[in-house]
């Protein structure tokens, strides 16, 4: 299972901008994007080792349980954000105003019906010590609202996104962070143990949640931002309908972000459990952080004339950088995990948990562009998800399968496994859709797959020499990542070149054979 935060459906009109873009605008549109996204990122990085190092073992470890069920209660909403979206930019104001309304109506009913199940689920965890069995129901209760909260938040972050105010979520995200920063470090400091963490996600929310509402009034000043169920049964039936591809989308990648900590719950104490998810916390932010410059691309994905080149340059930049970090991460960082989360991060359950989940955000890196490529592309959304499914259901064989025998193993493991297939059924899709010929999808891949080879290579010969301590660890860590990024670059410049001059061929060839190219020179 994997602790990667499930990325956001952005939709894009289906025309696109309008503006046609080069290889080299993607490149700076890619360079130039997510500025206040990073530094919420960089929030977290902050926020993170406070708790761990504040907390006891056990609380760690109930925390982890506490906040995750907060996180997917967070995202089950029906899929309807995505029927906000669809509506948003439709161009139709009065329709987005009536679904932003039935998901709001959705989410006010749906939201504390599943935090009262999971506040009782949580409540009979095995093996709790007795110091927190009597912090767990108060703090539960609050990080559960924070996680209502939250999905209250979705429908309108969506609506947001869809109207082109990135920028504004951006700022909302900052300062939701820094709140949650804020209120935990507080609550620490008057010694309120488990609670702090919880007051402190709670806060956040609502921040978060605020910020977003001003931002949807200051995009459509005539939006209601209450509840509303629509009169019209046949636009409700229509909303549900869009709403199924991204809610199936949600379920799964919640499956595949979230249960993996209640599987461990059930077999393994809780500070097995803590450990874990402190191995994963690394490259979940991790790609968290190299993630939020992806998010500009998302209009010019859903362009019919302008995908082909986005996601090839993105599929090269991103998954090259994704894979830069993360191999030297897997293989060279454990002093410098230790050193920013402190002694818990020392054992073999972070280390594995580490490693293995380093390798999944490889994986994912690799078909992330091109994923939302396909969802945004697509004749239908379900195109994108039953990939997700699938590799989801490769993900929960494998972990439920064999929790019993191999543990933290087979949990961690099961991620990559589920991202592989996952990833080879994107690439299928994404084959279809464009009409790319395989030497032509080799292209596009050429890039990450270089910087993992050269950024495995130089990790693995320096990982005796990276155990030596933190200097050697941060060394060793630097150069895995500059032969990933110097092999990403060259290896990118070749593939555009390469890819431009197969375009400009098959522009030259016969009618009949027009249909093998790239759908963007046709």
């Amino acid at each position: 299972m994997g602790g990667h935060l499930a990325p956001e459906t952005v939709v894009a009109p289906a025309g696109g901008s309008g503006q046609r873009f080069t290889d080299r605008s993607v490149v700076m549109v890619l360079l130039g994007g997510g500025g206040r996204q990073v530094l919420a990122a960089l929030i977290g990085f902050v926020t993170f080792p406070l708790i761990t190092r504040l907390l006891e073992a056990d609380e760690f470890g109930a925390w982890s349980v506490i906040g995750q069920a907060s996180f997917v209660i967070g995202l089950a909403d029906l899929g309807l954000t995505l029927a906000v979206q669809r509506a948003a930019v439709s161009g139709d104001g009065q329709y987005a105003r009536r679904m932003v309304g039935l998901a709001l109506m959705v989410n006010a009913v749906l939201l504390p019906l599943l935090a009262s199940i999971a506040f009782f689920a949580i409540g009979l965890l095995p093996e709790v010590a007795e110091g927190v069995k009597s912090q767990l129901g108060p703090a539960s209760a609050v990080a559960l609202c924070g996680g209502v909260v939250g999905g209250l938040c979705g429908p309108l972050r969506g609506f947001v996104f869809a109207r082109g105010g990135a920028s504004r979520i951006a700022t909302a995200r900052v300062l939701g962070s820094a709140a949650y920063l804020t209120g935990a470090a507080g609550a620490f400091v008057l010694r309120l143990g488990l609670l702090a963490p919880a007051l402190g996600l709670l806060m956040g929310q609502g921040v978060e949640l605020l910020m977003t509402a001003r931002a949807a009034r200051a995009l459509d000043p005539g939006m209601a931002l209450r509840p509303r169920w629509p009169g019209d049964r046949a636009e409700v039936r229509r909303a549900f309908f869009d709403g199924a591809a991204g809610a199936t989308i949600s379920v799964a990648s919640t499956l595949q972000t979230g249960i993996d900590t209640f599987v461990l719950s059930a077999f393994v104490p809780l500070h097995v459990v803590g450990g874990y998810r402190i191995g994963l916390r690394a490259p979940e932010l991790g790609y968290l952080l190299a993630k939020q410059v992806t998010s500009p691309l998302m209009p010019q994905l859903g362009s019919p004339e302008q995908r082909t080149r986005t996601a090839r340059v993105g599929t090269g930049l991103f998954g090259g950088l994704i894979v830069s970090l993360m191999a030297p991460l897997a293989l060279c960082a454990q002093p410098l995990l230790v050193l920013w989360l402190g002694d818990k991060a020392a054992g073999s359950v972070p280390a594995t948990a580490l490693m293995l989940m380093a390798f999944a955000a490889m994986v994912q890196s690799i078909y992330d562009v091109v994923g939302s490529m396909v969802m945004l592309g697509a004749r239908t959304a379900w195109s994108g998800a039953i990939p997700v499914l699938v590799g989801t259901a490769a993900n929960l064989a494998v972990s439920l399968g064999g929790v019993r025998r191999f543990g933290v193993w087979a949990v961690a493991g099961s991620t990559p496994i589920g991202y592989l297939v996952t990833a080879t059924l994107v690439w299928m899709a994404a084959r279809r859709l464009c009409g790319w010929s395989g030497a032509y999808v080799r292209m596009l891949l050429a890039p990450p797959f270089g910087a993992a080879l050269a950024s495995i290579g130089v990790s693995l010969a320096l990982r005796g020499f990276a155990h030596g301590g933190v200097l050697p660890s941060l060394l060793s860590c630097v150069a895995g990542s500059l032969a990933g990024v110097v092999a990403a670059s060259v290896l990118l410049r070749l593939a555009l070149h390469g890819a431009r001059a197969h375009e400009r061929d098959c522009s030259a060839m016969p009618e009949p054979r027009v249909s093998h190219c790239p759908e963007s020179a046709r």
